[in-house]
């Protein structure tokens, strides 16, 4: 295989296999009162247990329209995961913000990302630390640097 696939191969398993366990993290934490998909997840994340975050700024972070975006928390209001309130200083702005039921999805999406890291962590000796982050901080800001490429076009 040449070089150029063997990446490719390399960085779709990555993905594809982060998203899987993900997924099944997930749906292993599932309750008869939550009940979530992976995109309400990231959703939930971007918002996060801060307090309030415009619709623009959560778009924005996720990298969709206004328009998808609402569609998304229609439905997760109707599940109770977030609310929408106008914003007191900017009447067009729409803020949001967890209820304690979103709140509990953070929590557990959390958990995901807690065990993965945890996970590689143990899998690495420490003495390899500097090796791998320095490699995976190149892959990062590689990836970081397309996207903002990709914004400007």
């Amino acid at each position: 295989m040449k070089r150029r696939e063997e990446i490719n191969t390399f960085l779709t398993q990555i993905f594809n296999n982060i998203l899987k366990l993900e997924e099944s993290y997930i749906q292993s934490q599932q309750t008869k009162d939550i009940h979530f998909s992976v995109t309400e997840a990231h959703i939930i994340e971007k918002i996060g247990l801060s307090g309030k975050r415009r619709m623009s700024e959560v778009a924005e972070d996720l990298r969709i329209t206004i328009s998808s975006l609402t569609l998304a928390i229609d439905r997760m209001e109707r599940k109770n995961f977030v609310k929408r309130i106008k914003d007191a200083t900017d009447k067009r702005a729409v803020l949001l913000t967890l209820t304690e039921k979103g709140e509990d999805v953070f929590r557990i999406h959390e958990g995901f990302h807690q065990k993965m890291t945890d996970a590689i962590d143990q899998f690495f000796p420490s003495e390899d630390d500097d090796m791998i982050f320095a490699f995976i901080a190149k892959v990062s800001n590689f990836f970081q640097m397309l996207v903002e490429q990709n914004q400007q076009t």
